[in-house]
């Protein structure tokens, strides 16, 4: 089975209580939150997530099958730590991650006739 880890802050439910409003309405606060770091092994099956909401999340890149770079953290983001790996040399490079790295900032698909290349 692979392993999974989380590229960013992913909110897992929580505690909420419902409190009765002066006006007499009801509102829900969260007292708790379950947060998954960027960095963490993410679990399917001890997740609250459901299979739309997995999905979604590893799509989008929040969840991956590599691990989240040591050297990212407030300052550097992701990519831009795989980024400083690559042009340092240090470091091992996953294919998946420089695969992914490609795909961050495709080429647009049909970009504006001022912009194509000559000759294509």
């Amino acid at each position: 089975m692979a392993k999974y880890y989380a590229w960013s802050e992913i909110h897992n439910g929580g505690e909420t209580t419902e409190v009765t409003l002066p006006n007499g309405g009801k509102r829900q606060v969260v007292k708790s939150r379950n947060i998954i770091a960027p960095g963490e092994v993410v679990v399917k099956a001890k997740s609250n997530l459901s299979d739309e909401e997995w999905d979604h999340l590893v799509a989008t890149g929040s969840i991956r099958s590599y691990p989240y770079p040591e050297e990212a953290g407030e300052n550097t983001s992701p990519t831009q730590a795989v980024m400083t790996r690559l042009t340092k040399g240090t470091g091992e490079i996953d294919p998946n991650m420089m695969m992914e790295l490609a795909l961050s900032n495709p080429p647009p698909m049909n970009p504006p006739a001022d912009e194509v290349p000559e000759g294509v």
